[in-house]
């Protein structure tokens, strides 16, 4: 399912976006309905896949980390400029309406999260990884914030791990991993 998820994810996403871009050349009608339907679902379903199962496999974990970042970005661009319309509207003018100077504030701090979040995923995809090598001396899992999250020390360092790297150590084995220079998640298990 991983390995499914991982190599139809970029060429779906094409995909999503061509049909988006055709369904614009189709007449207005049920045809056009039906493309954008298409697209959507085409574009969608690997992401929201991702989201699920990002977190349970190694090979998932950029993949997520990046949609995370762009979507945090975007959701916070997009927040940002209702809420200059709001205020620029004739109805703010008259004093009429109330909040927009506060979901401009979160919509920047929402974008500012998506900033930070790529700035890790772009120094785990950029800078060369760290090796960290020694013995397993605890495992945990904590679940907040939508999930099972993972961890390891190894040598008494935090580390975070998805589930299927988890699953793999004990505590007292001696590990060898190679891990994210922005994250410090284990991007791979490395032979001794």
């Amino acid at each position: 399912m991983v390995a499914l998820i991982q190599h139809s994810f970029f060429p779906l996403l094409a995909a999503g976006a061509v049909l988006g871009a055709a369904s614009r050349i189709v007449p207005a009608g049920p045809a056009r309905v039906v493309l954008q339907g298409i697209a959507a679902v085409v574009f969608f379903v690997p992401q929201i896949a991702v989201f699920v199962v990002g977190n349970f496999a190694v090979a998932l974990v950029l993949h997520r980390g990046v949609l995370m970042a762009l979507w945090l970005v975007a959701g916070g661009a997009i927040t940002v400029w209702q809420a200059r319309q709001t205020l620029a509207s004739s109805a703010a003018k008259r004093g009429l309406v109330r909040g927009p100077v506060l979901l401009g504030a979160a919509g920047a701090f929402v974008a500012l999260a998506g900033l930070w979040l790529g700035s890790v995923v772009v120094r785990d995809i950029a800078l060369p990884r760290g090796v960290v090598q020694g013995l397993v001396t605890k495992m945990w899992v904590t679940t907040w914030s939508g999930g099972p999250y993972w961890h390891v020390a190894v040598n008494g360092a935090p580390l975070n791990v998805t589930r299927d790297v988890y699953t793999r150590l004990r505590p007292g084995m001696e590990v060898r991993v190679q891990v994210g220079a922005g994250s410090a998640t284990v991007l791979a298990v490395l032979r001794r």
